[in-house]
């Protein structure tokens, strides 16, 4: 199944019913192509992705509102997930919620939101590059591993304002202590890294970059490590584990 839309208006779609998948739009497994078009005042979902492939380009995601669920502007179950000079803004829940996704975010925006501006659970891989977040009620962005494998990430160039956290949160076990797995953390001075209780698990190996900020969120909050943590920082570039204390925002 293949759709395209341009300069298409989409708004006041989604019914308030208990299976919580209703929203503007529902991709199960094609490829859905956006441009130049507007999903606005949706309930529950603007964008409902539970497998395939959405690409939006020039495209507009705004006033999510609370159904059955929480009122994201875009949610993904897995697939692949694709904004270029997008916004999502204004929505009652995170603005991206994406999970067992490839989430590529260039040049966009997403503020305003209720939630996180990108949330991410179990992701494949990560980019997010010259986009604006800001304004955001939680984290301007958050990543769970939840015991799954290290996405591939490309962080940069972004700007970050306004969010009640201006950081990148970070959370749950990464890996699942029987199959090798490896990340390095890009060095992204815009998204200081926020530990929300973060585990490297058995198998497990995470690589933070010199000149790195991390942060932990609250008292309560460690990283436990059983696998392997790899941290050469250098005399002029530092690694700094710190309270979020010291710069709340």
């Amino acid at each position: 199944m293949q759709v395209a839309l341009t300069h298409a208006l989409m708004r006041y779609g989604g019914l308030n019913t208990s299976d919580g998948y209703q929203g503007n739009l529902h991709n199960n497994g094609g490829t859905l192509t956006l441009r130049a078009s507007t999903l606005s005042h949706s309930r529950n979902y603007g964008l409902f992705q539970g497998g395939g492939t959405t690409l939006l380009t020039d495209t507009q995601v705004l006033s999510t509102t609370t159904g059955y669920a929480p009122g994201v502007g875009l949610q993904t179950q897995s697939g692949v997930l694709r904004l270029s000079g997008s916004t999502v803004r204004a929505n009652s829940g995170n603005g991206i919620d994406a999970r067992n996704t490839i989430l590529t975010m260039i040049e966009s925006e997403v503020s305003g939101n209720a939630g996180h501006g990108v949330y991410g659970k179990r992701l494949i891989a990560l980019t997010l590059t010259n986009t604006t977040v800001t304004g955001n009620a939680g984290y301007a962005a958050y990543l769970n591993f939840d015991f799954g494998g290290a996405p591939s990430m490309q962080v940069s160039g972004n700007t970050v304002s306004g969010n009640s956290i201006n950081g990148l949160g970070l959370a749950g076990w990464l890996g699942n202590a029987s199959t090798p797995t490896s990340l390095t953390l890009p060095l992204a001075p815009e998204l200081p890294y926020v530990l929300d209780g973060l585990g490297v698990n058995n198998q497990a190996q995470l690589t933070i970059p010199a000149g790195a900020v991390l942060k932990f969120s609250s008292a309560s909050n460690r990283l436990d490590v059983y696998g392997t943590l790899d941290a050469p920082g250098i005399s002029a570039s530092p690694i700094v584990f710190t309270s979020r204390k010291n710069s709340p925002r």
